[in-house]
């Protein structure tokens, strides 16, 4: 009876150390979302403010990212219930982001304290809190990035009982549903997937119930594409018709960090060590656990070849376009190869639970202290980088000013012009943020990449009486042959005019002004 009012007393205290680490884990990412979550928007973001919109209106335009065959909106399906409880668009996005990309740590940690596996529970919570604030970043932009990861944490549950029926059907659902929503996810689920097999090679059931997640999977991707391939005029970005060459693989030996940077916990100028602990962890398994053994070298191996596949090559050179994208699962296998390690390990680290607090405590305050460099790093672009990074406040300054002159002379439509200054990521800004944060904005069109179909079909149908065109400057001279219109410069990048009976297409190709959605297309 002693011995178990004892296990009894031990489960509540382990109990409550796990949760003053997810109180660490969510403070890891209030940090965050201060420094740059809730503070800087990024041009691609604005999308997903957009689909969010949408959503909470019951409107489902397209299957994915609006303007492009591939990447679904998960993030903003998420944030539908903030923005009916009034949260506003640069809050609602990054939290639901944040709880997608911590939920398979949370959710490990649950379960596995539900085992019994302190231990291994505390350290899926250690992993997330011991990444840098740039893998942190990477996982609070609303882009798609942390989809896949969120199926991810359901892998857990074939893990533990990695033999029967249900735990194939989790694991299917888990695998499948990843690589629909972001390939990327593969880094966590492939090694899941050899270890339940080689557990079940016998089994019929696996190779059935795992070929019908994989139709599921083609036929859903298949039903989606099909979308686009039907309606051409909605692609503005094509997916990369993927390649593999052996000669980036031999490459990415030598930029090792341009893939694995910022994914290594604790050691944090070392990324790369990332795929040392890996096989390491590999070989200590291989007389214990020959299964996992050689799932995480099979999970090594993928990781090393996907560096010769060109969408994992697609880098602009900046963090929010990096290369480290395509592996922000790596941190979850790293927690699967150390839950294989610890797996019938009898405890060896006597207070563990005060010493695990104790690295939470200090990794927090030295977080809390270069938080506003590394993001100030982070976010830098490059000249012609394919997105833009912008302050909240700085987007709000830009819309209040152009929104008083929209106001003042009763403008009912803006037409953006990229040019030279600013290219079409800066000007995204206007076109997409500024008519949801902004009430005074009436409909806004870009002459060029404009990703809303419905916009870039409809607006130059349309006729409105008073269009402002703001940007490039426009030829204003073939106006003087047409006496139901007229101009007035407001300034050097502003041009208001007055149209009595003709449709906007025809206005701006009177301007000079191309209508195009991409680079290929008309």
């Amino acid at each position: 009876m002693n011995n178990v009012a004892g296990e009894v007393s031990r489960g509540r205290s382990t109990g409550r150390w796990l949760l003053l680490l997810v109180l660490a884990l969510f403070i890891d990412r209030a940090i965050l979302l201060s420094e740059f979550g809730f503070a800087y928007v990024g041009s691609d973001d604005l999308t997903f403010w957009q689909g969010a919109t949408d959503y909470a209106q019951g409107v489902f335009r397209e299957p994915y990212f609006y303007g492009q065959n591939y990447n679904f909106m998960l993030e903003a399906l998420v944030a539908v219930p903030l923005l009916w409880c009034g949260v506003p668009h640069h809050i609602a996005l990054p939290v639901a982001t944040t709880l997608l990309a911590l939920f398979p740590f949370l959710f490990f940690a649950c379960m596995l304290h539900r085992e019994g596996r302190t231990q291994e529970a505390a350290l899926a919570l250690l992993v997330p809190i011991a990444l840098p604030l740039q893998y942190g970043m990477l996982t609070t932009v609303s882009r798609g990035f942390v989809s896949g990861l969120f199926f991810s944490g359901f892998l857990i549950i074939p893990l533990l009982r990695p033999r029967g029926r249900w735990s194939f059907v989790v694991l299917a659902a888990a695998t499948s549903l990843g690589v629909l929503c972001n390939p990327n996810s593969l880094v966590a689920s492939l090694p899941v997937v050899f270890y339940v097999w080689l557990k079940n090679v016998r089994d019929t059931r696996y190779y059935i119930i795992m070929v019908l997640g994989a139709i599921a999977t083609w036929y859903t991707q298949d039903l989606a594409r099909t979308f686009y391939a039907e309606r051409p005029d909605h692609n503005v970005h094509t997916m990369l018709e993927l390649r593999f060459w052996i000669g980036d693989v031999r490459d990415g030996f030598a930029h090792l960090d341009r893939f694995f940077s910022h994914l290594m916990p604790v050691v944090w100028p070392l990324g790369w060590l990332v795929v040392v602990a890996l096989p390491a962890i590999g070989v200590a398994l291989w007389k214990r656990d020959r299964a996992a053994s050689i799932a995480l070298f099979v999970g090594f191996a993928f990781v090393l070849l996907a560096m010769g596949v060109n969408k994992v090559n697609d880098d602009a050179g900046v963090l929010l376009h990096s290369s480290v994208r395509m592996y922000l699962a790596l941190p979850l296998l790293l927690v699967i190869g150390m839950h294989w390690w610890a797996a019938g390990l009898r405890p060896v680290l006597p207070n563990w639970e005060r010493w695990s607090l104790v690295l939470a405590g200090l990794l927090l305050v030295v977080k809390m202290d270069v938080a506003g460099p590394v993001v100030r790093e982070g976010i830098r672009m490059k000249e012609h980088s394919p997105i833009a990074v912008k302050h909240y406040k700085a987007l709000e300054w830009d819309c209040k000013q152009l929104g008083d002159t929209l106001q003042k002379y009763d403008a009912d439509i803006l037409v953006l012009l990229p040019y030279w200054a600013k290219g079409v990521p800066q000007m995204e800004y206007l076109d997409y943020g500024c008519p949801i944060i902004d009430e005074r904005f009436p409909g806004t069109l870009m002459n060029v990449y404009e990703r809303r179909t419905w916009v870039y079909q409809s607006e130059p149908r349309a006729i409105h009486r008073t269009i402002l065109l703001h940007g490039a400057s426009p030829d204003l001279d073939t106006l003087r042959y047409y006496p139901d219109l007229s101009a007035l410069r407001i300034d050097d990048r502003t041009v208001l005019v007055r149209n009595e009976r003709f449709r906007t297409g025809f206005i701006l190709r009177l301007l000079g002004v191309e209508l195009k959605r991409n680079a290929y297309q008309e």
